[in-house]
């Protein structure tokens, strides 16, 4: 999982969070599936990938794949293989990534966006990322929701709403902090959402939404009667997880889609590296401002004095 600078997942016990929950993942295996077709797509950036409960999928439909994540420590464990013609692991703050402009034709997002204090900065950086009429497929939880509503009964009965402080089924305005919630997070109307996209240069083609599975009453039923059900869901805009499927407005001034050699820049000051081999390897500097990176085979790495435990 991608967090903010200054927020630490690596504690996070995902084999913990998603125990009994596997009709959840399979659910939402099924909905970025559909999304994103069947034609495969030529370079694909997916963010955040956690524990990769999602990764396989995404992959299998790019013959380029890049994972960015701000700890190396849930890229090692991604269960990629060679499908793509490239893999890639980048270890990085998605809100600064060391990549070209127009680097992706598209970028998977799923159960991030929350956690992000400013998410137009983050949708300026996808859009940046993307070349034009590229794709994003962002999964977040809004509000209202049913799972907002439980949560705000949970917090009632037992006092862990703080006195004056909104609900976040009810409260006024576009984004309200998580209660409960292990780290930093807000959740936002889906209104908030579909502007900020829109602010930052998307188009919103498609929407739908799950989450049903995730509650008791759900578990005794197949997760494709769900992930067929997720466009009428949507419709009801009371469920937990809305997958939104958007689209870079056309530019005709967009970059050249980089080669595979050619994607890395200076998440400092922004100037390209030029072409850069995979192998063997070494430490690059940038030429204008002398930041530094990691270059290993299939790895970019941040910390460059650490690189070579990445894979350890």
């Amino acid at each position: 999982m991608e967090q903010p600078t200054g927020m630490d997942f690596r504690t996070l016990d995902f084999e913990r969070l998603w125990a009994g929950r596997s009709l959840t993942t399979a659910v939402e295996r099924s909905v970025v599936a559909d999304l994103l077709g069947p034609q495969p797509w030529e370079r694909v950036l997916e963010v955040g990938p956690g524990a990769g409960r999602l990764t396989d999928v995404v992959a299998s439909h790019g013959r380029e794949y890049v994972a960015l994540d701000l700890h190396r420590e849930f890229l090692a464990r991604l269960p990629v293989d060679a499908t793509p013609a490239h893999v890639l692991r980048v270890e990085a703050d998605a809100r600064r990534a060391p990549l070209n402009d127009g680097t992706f034709d598209l970028i998977v997002a799923v159960r991030i966006f929350n956690f992000f204090a400013d998410p137009p900065e983050l949708l300026r950086e996808f859009h940046r990322l993307l070349r034009p009429g590229g794709r994003l497929l962002l999964g977040y939880q809004p509000r209202p929701s049913v799972a907002t509503l439980v949560d705000d009964v949970r917090n009632a009965l037992h006092g862990r709403r703080p006195p004056g402080a909104p609900t976040m089924t009810f409260g006024r305005g576009d984004r309200i902090s998580a209660q409960p919630s292990s780290f930093p997070a807000w959740l936002s109307t889906r209104s908030y959402v579909r502007s900020a996209l829109s602010r930052a240069g998307f188009r919103v083609d498609r929407s739908v939404s799950t989450g049903a599975e995730d509650y008791a009453l759900g578990r005794r039923l197949p997760a494709r009667l769900f992930a067929r059900a997720a466009p009428l869901a949507d419709r009801l805009a009371i469920f937990p997880t809305q997958f939104v499927w958007a689209r870079r407005l056309p530019d005709a001034s967009g970059p050249p889609f980089p080669d595979w050699e050619d994607m890395l820049r200076c998440s400092r000051c922004g100037t390209a590296y030029g072409a850069v081999s995979w192998s063997p390897p070494r430490d690059i500097a940038c030429a204008a401002c002398g930041d530094a990176l990691r270059v290993e085979p299939g790895w970019l790495l941040s910390s460059p004095t650490e690189g070579r435990a990445a894979q350890g």
